[in-house]
């Protein structure tokens, strides 16, 4: 056995060992094959699907990641979607007066034979938040330093570059606003609800509510708001 193929096997005995720790210590947890895993933390029934990576990231509960996705720096808050193919906070190069984009003048963490920096001259990585019920569809690319508002949907192929609006649409390169999903004080009363930290037991309840947004401003509402402190 050549040392390409032996140290191939030994990390794939490694990631397999460190995945099967990392379910037995989270509820209902779900990890497919290949999946690489680094300094991240699991809510509740998680799903991580094949050939993903996610490194110094947070994924709240039932939210799932699909195959051949990479997120790193990134807080995912409950009932997110994130699509096959994304990308997530991938680092930063500087796009206004350096005159070389390249890590060897300013950075020491580029991996380099040599390097020219003495010092850290250029902040590379940002940190992402993704709030509840988002929807990332298949490869889109979130940069670094954006806050994705609870139940927006990015469009399939989106570069998103900003801040993206609670319970919007958006899409394109870059992307840009397209519609929201609805009305304006439906919207506030979504957020202003906070139905994501209802139990299991409200939400198998009432899942059928969740089919139209009339049935649940008629029938959840009224009980999300009795619930509310005065």
């Amino acid at each position: 056995m050549n040392s390409l193929i032996k140290n191939s096997l030994t990390r794939s005995i490694r990631r397999a060992w460190r995945n099967f720790n990392l379910k037995r210590r989270h509820d209902g947890l779900i990890l497919d094959s290949q999946v690489e895993i680094a300094h991240c933390n699991f809510g509740r029934f998680n799903k991580v699907s094949d050939r993903s990576r996610l490194v110094n990231s947070t994924l709240g509960d039932y939210s799932y990641v699909a195959t051949d996705t990479k997120i790193s720096n990134t807080t995912i808050g409950k009932f997110c979607s994130i699509g096959p193919n994304v990308t997530i906070s991938m680092g930063m190069h500087p796009t206004k007066t350096f005159v070389s984009t390249h890590p060897v003048f300013y950075s020491l963490t580029f991996p380099s034979h040599n390097r020219f920096a003495t010092e850290q001259g250029f902040i590379e990585h940002g940190r992402v938040t993704i709030e509840h019920d988002v929807w990332i569809c298949q490869g889109a690319s979130i940069c670094d330093n954006v806050t994705i508002g609870t139940g927006a949907i990015v469009a399939a192929g989106a570069v998103v570059t900003a801040d993206v609006a609670p319970y919007s649409i958006v899409g394109g390169i870059p992307a840009k606003f397209i519609r929201k999903r609805f009305e304006t004080e439906q919207i506030k009363q979504l957020l202003a609800s906070q139905w994501w930290e209802q139990s299991d037991a409200f939400l198998s309840k009432h899942h059928r509510e969740f089919h139209d947004i009339e049935s649940f401003m008629k029938t959840i509402m009224p009980q999300l708001n009795q619930d509310q402190p005065q």
